[in-house]
């Protein structure tokens, strides 16, 4: 029996990631980034994708798709099984190329975006093989700052972005680097790389949790608590530390800021409840309960509610406020 299709919208925006098998190098020289790059343009030309970014590193590959169609899984497929032929031809190889099925994560929201395309363009830096995005030849952030090629990549939606940002009519090269600028000093790269081959857990909605207050951050911990999604495939938002120093920063009795801390690192930090207890230095059964004991009062203990919403809205705002305000909807 087939695997089955992945879900996918038409117009959905994916951050879509896949590895070389046992770690070997993927891409080996001109000819491989060239074969990949006709790939990607044939989906393009065929109405599946567009390409918004992307970075080919030696081992690995990472890409901003929109799904035209809503068949990205068969776009993907036809791309790596073509570009394993060339792979295997070029190299006398026989056997696997990639580690497995690619890796997909739906992008919602405009600071997801934002700190999505900054993850990818600073791969290369990060793996010490450039001192800067556009300096990295197998990546797109060149082609955005004035470098001509690749004429198949779909620029109009991040240079409408990096516009926003510079609060400019008309783009300019020089306000592509304000998606890192704004990135970096909200400090979110850490999300998108725990995100990163973890398809159960999405980051959430951060411009109107960063600019609609505590109330509306209330209502949205409950819901996200309420749901299936909010038990099972919790929503990063924060990094642990942020959400741990965060809560100690209210002097909460010991017994209760755990119990906060259980259920915001589960929530909004996207930790399993092994990682909720292990940062708690507590047993996964102890993490787990103090995860029901917040759900429990988040729904009936009102002050400890708003007490809860207060910090997340507070440490949203301080880090993505400006972003919000920027890119808000």
């Amino acid at each position: 029996m087939g695997r089955p299709h992945r879900q996918c919208r038409p117009g959905g925006l994916y951050h879509v990631v896949n590895r070389a098998q046992g770690h070997a190098p993927l891409f080996e020289g001109d000819l491989d980034v060239d074969r990949m790059h006709s790939l990607l343009a044939w989906q393009s030309r065929d109405g599946h994708i567009q390409v918004l970014a992307g970075c080919l590193m030696g081992t690995h590959i990472h890409l901003i798709l929109e799904s035209l169609d809503g068949r990205l899984d068969v776009a993907m497929q036809r791309i790596e099984d073509t570009y394993a032929r060339h792979y295997n031809r070029t190299r006398v190889h026989k056997g696997h190329v990639f580690k497995g099925r690619y890796f997909s994560r739906e992008i919602f929201d405009p600071i997801d975006l934002v700190i999505t395309v900054d993850y990818i363009d600073w791969n290369p830096v990060s793996a010490q093989m450039c001192a800067r995005p556009e300096e990295y030849p197998h990546g797109t952030a060149r082609h955005y700052m004035g470098v001509a090629g690749l004429p198949w990549l779909a620029k109009d939606r991040l240079e409408a972005l990096a516009c926003r940002l510079a609060g400019a009519q008309r783009y300019a090269p020089e306000f592509y680097p304000l998606i890192w600028q704004h990135a970096e000093r909200a400090g979110a790269r850490p999300l998108v790389a725990r995100a990163e081959g973890r398809p159960s857990v999405r980051i959430a909605s951060i411009v109107r949790l960063a600019t609609l207050g505590p109330l509306y951050v209330q209502e949205w911990l409950r819901k996200q608590m309420r749901s299936e999604e909010g038990r099972d495939t919790p929503c990063l938002l924060l990094p642990l530390g942020v959400v741990v120093a965060g809560v100690r920063a209210l002097d909460l009795p010991h017994g209760e800021a755990l119990t906060m801390q259980a259920g915001l690192l589960r929530t909004v930090a996207g930790l399993s409840t092994v990682e909720v207890g292990q940062a708690l230095g507590t047993s996964q059964a102890a993490a787990s309960r103090r995860a029901v004991a917040h759900r429990e009062r988040m729904e009936q203990d009102a002050p400890y509610s708003m007490r809860v919403a207060g910090v997340v809205a507070g440490l949203v705002a301080e880090r993505y406020g400006e972003l919000a305000r920027r890119l808000g909807e």
